[in-house]
């Protein structure tokens, strides 16, 4: 089977799923996701060096998940032209959430869910934070004074981690 063959089969499963059968079941994993992310900001555990971030993106895999869940319910709209309602689905909009939650996982296994040692892992962490750093080092021009000063914060906490 060639590879343009596997991409039309996988292209005729996606297209023949019922996202409607799939949404009280997504409901109940998001619910439970949510519950876990609530005991786990309750007990306030003891977080290591960078691990905060590890409540920031499961949340925001949660948020957007959530997001997608209702996004593929449909949408209603209404035309001037047009009596009755348009039900749609926003499919670029649904890709674009679901590469956002791919690139939480991705973060999530790259920072934390790996067998590394401590070093590795606080080299990871470290040039995860670099990178953010330095991609917002750009956006100089019509900032207002108290972003500027971030920035210039950022700058130097940069030159740290670059250091280190």
């Amino acid at each position: 089977m060639t590879k343009q063959e596997e991409i039309q089969i996988l292209l005729q499963e996606a297209n023949s799923l019922n996202v409607e059968t799939l949404n009280e079941s997504l409901d109940l994993i998001l619910k439970a996701n949510g519950e876990i992310i609530q005991s786990i900001y309750d007990s306030k555990p003891e977080l290591g060096l960078g691990e905060v971030y590890i409540e920031t993106l499961l949340i925001k895999i949660l948020l957007t998940s959530k997001s997608i869940l209702d996004l593929s319910k449909g949408i209603e709209i209404y035309t001037f032209n047009h009596p009755n309602k348009i039900e749609l689905i926003d499919r670029p909009s649904l890709y674009i959430l679901t590469r956002s939650i791919i690139e939480c996982f991705l973060t999530l296994e790259y920072l934390f869910f790996n067998n590394l040692n401590g070093e590795e892992q606080i080299f990871r962490y470290n040039l995860w934070r670099i990178s953010g750093f330095q991609s917002r080092q750009n956006y100089y021009e019509n900032l207002k004074p108290e972003l500027v000063l971030k920035l210039e914060n950022e700058k130097k906490r940069l030159k740290k981690l670059k250091a280190i």
